[in-house]
């Protein structure tokens, strides 16, 4: 019984290959710049580089890492899930470093 069960869960002895995978992207006709669909790029075509409007740098991601805190610690505190500050931290020394310069 015990060489039955082991024989069934064996992987089987050739497992089949997949073929390789085509590239997922294709090229500008002009510059062979890559490129999701065929054709010509922007600048190729004449209408210049995109201009990305996402962004505020380093500002936004501290304003919006400050938010996520606050909204985490405001959940925690609703749920009333882990400890305070002050007893999670009592009697370690905590360094904070200024980064302002």
């Amino acid at each position: 019984m015990l060489r039955n069960r082991l024989k069934r869960k064996m992987p089987p002895l050739h497992t089949p290959e997949q073929p390789a995978a085509e590239p997922s992207y294709d090229e500008c006709a002009k510059c062979h710049a890559p490129m999701a669909r065929a054709g010509i790029c922007r600048p190729c075509a004449g209408y210049g580089t995109r201009v990305i409007a996402v962004g505020g740098g380093a500002a936004a991601t501290v304003d919006g890492a400050g938010r996520a805190r606050a909204a985490m610690r405001a959940a925690r505190t609703a749920l009333g899930i882990g400890r305070p500050r002050a007893e999670h931290c009592a009697g370690v020394n905590l360094v904070r470093f200024d980064t302002t310069n």
